[in-house]
């Protein structure tokens, strides 16, 4: 059987014999009624189990935002807007802020691959 896999931005084709093949588990589909912009905006208007982010950044100094990598699929670039336009009500500017990446034990990002996870706008007005 061949079978296709999601593998980094691409797929990957592997063959399988039918005899060593168990099962092939995918998944449920998934009916959505929003739109990413709106289930990010829920999230922040929703906390669970905490004040929104407006209300805790407020009258700090310095901002440090951790986000995923280059190997994780975390959308950076269309959450951050949101998130940095929360910390802009609560009047934090942007030299209080770094957006640090989580890299765990993989390799540092290119700066392309940087650009790539938060926006260039992003990437260019914050440290």
């Amino acid at each position: 059987m061949n079978i296709k896999i999601g593998y980094g931005t691409g797929i990957q084709e592997v063959e399988i014999d039918n005899k060593c093949l168990l099962a092939k588990l995918i998944p449920n589909d998934v009916v959505i009624t929003s739109t990413e912009e709106e289930i990010i905006e829920e999230a922040l208007n929703h906390p669970i189990g905490t004040e929104r982010l407006e209300k805790l950044a407020r009258g700090k100094q310095d901002i440090v935002i951790i986000t995923s990598d280059i190997t994780r699929p975390m959308p950076s670039y269309k959450v951050l807007p949101h998130v940095l336009k929360r910390l802009e009500l609560a009047e934090v500017k942007p030299e209080q802020i770094t957006i640090v990446f989580a890299l765990g034990s993989h390799r540092k990002q290119t700066e392309e691959e940087q650009i790539r996870l938060v926006g260039e706008e992003i990437f260019n007005k914050y440290h």
